[in-house]
Order: structure tokens, then C-alpha cells, then sequence
């Protein structure tokens, strides 16, 4: 897969379905641990800007040459662990952590959103292989015939 392509079927649709992680996260965290705290227009940029820091470890699961599953498993791994650190670090550092248990709950719910995002994108590969399978058996069919 190009470069281009790789920053338009995956990071693009990555980057969507985790900014909608983002926002449910974000409520139901926001909904437990403070309940009367509200926000402005700007917290509507919020998950925008962690659904962007949160995606860019995604490049490093692109290659130019197909890799083994050892080695997509481990990229993975690696973006998974730059992820909680990009996204805790950040909010650590704007004073967004004031207990252990946001912090558990915070690594918790990012975890859930990385396993979403890279379920949504496995669905997506697999529907695509499947159009193309089947696209390749009926050419199959027709030139036995």
C-alpha cells in the first residue's frame, strides 16, 4: 500500500472513529468524576486535538512491503503505548489528572478506544477483501466459460 493511500483508507477513517471514541469517552468519564463541570465552544476542539495526537503513532504501522503478523502485532503494540503516553502526558501536563483513579480510568478508556478503532478498521479490510473476492470468483467463473 502507497503512502497515500495508507494516510487516506487508514489513518483518515482511524482518526474519525476516534475522535467519536473520544467523545463518548469523554462523557461518560466527565459524567462520573465531575458531573457539574461544563464546557464552552472550546470543548468541542477537544476531541479533535486528541483524536490528531492520538493518531499520529498510526504512522508507524505503515510499510511498503506486507509484514508478518509478528511484526503488525508488535507495531501495534508500540502505537498502542505511544498513544497512553501522548494523550496522559498531555493531560497531565494541563493539570487534567488530580487522582490516581482519572488516571486508571483515563489509560483504561483510551485502551478500549485504540481496541475499537483497530476492530473498525479490521471490519472495514475484511468487507473490502470480501467485495474483492468475490469480484475476483465471478471473473473466475466467467473466463471457465
Amino acid at each position: 500500500m502507497d503512502l497515500k493511500t495508507f494516510l487516506i483508507k487508514k489513518v483518515m477513517l482511524g482518526f474519525f472513529v476516534t475522535v467519536t471514541c473520544i467523545c463518548v469517552g469523554m462523557a461518560i468519564l466527565g459524567m462520573y468524576f465531575e458531573p457539574d463541570k461544563r464546557f464552552g465552544y472550546e470543548g468541542f476542539l477537544f476531541p479533535l486535538f486528541f483524536g490528531f495526537a492520538s493518531i499520529l503513532p498510526a504512522l508507524i504501522s505503515y510499510s511498503k512491503r506486507e509484514m508478518s503478523v509478528r511484526e503488525v502485532m508488535v507495531r501495534r503494540l508500540i502505537q498502542l503505548i505511544l498513544c497512553e503516553i501522548i494523550i496522559l502526558l498531555i493531560v497531565y501536563l494541563n493539570g487534567g489528572l488530580p487522582n490516581i483513579a482519572v488516571a486508571v480510568s483515563l489509560a483504561l478508556t483510551i485502551f478500549i478506544i485504540c481496541i475499537a478503532v483497530q476492530l473498525v478498521l479490521w471490519l472495514n479490510d475484511r468487507k473490502t477483501a470480501k467485495t474483492f473476492n468475490e469480484a475476483l470468483r465471478k471473473m473466475q467463473q466467467s473466463i471457465r466459460e
